[in-house]
């Protein structure tokens, strides 16, 4: 039995938020700052079969969100791209959930097209069965994880 729930979404709330530092090195961003993230929605797609290359992939999303106070879109661009806000995250995510701590290096951001006013699109592609299980097992040891269905829009 497993505990992934494809297309839908649960609420990683660290104890304290994560500070992440920005370069100013991003496509859309010159500013160098900390920025405070309280909240990521980690969001499971629907698996499928690379046919390319013989392989099943699982696509893992997720939002990191921050406060304006700690990083205004309007006034200072996008996060998306910046090479010290992304080694920070990948950094702080194994140390304040261990349990999915092997996949923190898998981490990247999504296409600029994603990215929002109050969080960073980041995702990892899990590719193969045994990256999936172990997902799974990752899961499993996280204790109180509430599933919500994704919505989309029609």
């Amino acid at each position: 039995m497993t505990f992934i729930r494809q297309e839908s979404f649960t609420i990683l709330t660290p104890k304290t938020p994560l500070l992440c530092m920005t370069k100013g090195d991003g496509y859309w961003s010159s500013d160098k700052r900390t920025v405070a993230t309280s909240k990521i929605e980690l969001e499971v797609g629907e698996a499928y079969v690379d046919l390319w290359g013989y392989r099943v992939c699982l696509p893992v999303y997720f939002r990191a969100f921050f406060p304006k106070r700690s990083w205004d879109t309007e006034k200072h661009g996008l996060i998306y791209t910046d090479s010290l806000w992304i080694k920070d995250f990948r950094e702080q995510f194994k140390t304040r959930f261990p349990a999915m701590a092997w996949m923190a290096g898998k981490i990247n951001y999504t296409e600029q097209g994603m990215q929002g006013g109050n969080f960073v699109s980041l995702n990892a592609h899990l590719e193969s069965m045994g990256q999936i299980k172990r997902f799974d097992k990752s899961l499993m040891a996280m204790p109180n994880l509430t599933w919500n269905a994704v919505e989309y829009a029609n």
